[in-house]
């Protein structure tokens, strides 16, 4: 879940964030309760100036704060990873719950 920025100025201009699409980097076949287990996820934000229509972008990486679940040698998203950048944010947004299944 991408979660835009609230502030109206950057660097004393005046303009908006707001969040672009989330991608998520999936675990090849692994799903749970019928979803992809994801092992990162990244958005781009933009602040558009309302004066210039300048653009400034940030993106914003997710990746496993803990190694609770892992799949091979890689950690997966769990609840609760966040992380934040310039007021932007990038979070875990939901609890996945069900069986683990590997697709062949």
């Amino acid at each position: 879940m991408a979660t835009a920025n609230p502030e109206t100025t950057l660097s004393g201009a005046p303009g908006k964030w707001a969040a672009g699409p989330v991608t998520e980097s999936t675990c090849g076949g692994l799903t749970v309760g019928g979803k992809p287990v994801v092992w990162q996820a990244s958005c781009t934000f933009t602040f558009t100036n309302s004066n210039t229509g300048a653009t400034v972008l940030v993106v914003v990486d997710l990746a496993a704060s803990t190694a609770a679940v892992r799949v091979g040698r890689q950690d997966v998203l769990v609840h609760g990873d966040s992380v934040a950048k310039q007021g932007n944010r990038l979070k875990v947004g939901g609890v996945m719950s069900g069986p683990l299944t590997a697709n062949a």
